[in-house]
């Protein structure tokens, strides 16, 4: 990066340090804005970024074909209730 560039922001940077107390807070501060998250973050699911939702990994130590065996494996040990919270299931290579 240029520094020619960089030395625009200076003063804007002193600013912040001088608001927020240290260099970190400020930066914190900064990259918040430029993200544009002003409000906190609620929970996503990793796989399909809903909402509210959890992700799970469940490894097995066996090769398996299908998410049926996972589904299986669940209805064996989870109480249904549970079970009829789950949105969605996605097997990966791994």
């Amino acid at each position: 990066m240029n520094k020619d560039v960089v030395d625009i922001f200076e003063d804007t940077a002193q600013d912040l340090v001088e608001k927020y107390g240290d260099a970190k807070s400020a930066l914190k501060y900064a990259l918040a804005f430029m993200s544009g998250h002003k409000k906190a973050l609620t929970a996503r699911s990793l796989l399909s970024g809903q909402e509210g939702f959890i992700t799970f990994e469940i490894k097995m130590t066996q090769p398996f074909q299908a998410i049926s065996l996972v589904w299986s494996v669940l209805r064996k040990f989870w109480p249904q209730e549970l079970l009829d919270d789950i949105r969605g299931m996605r097997g990966f290579k791994d």
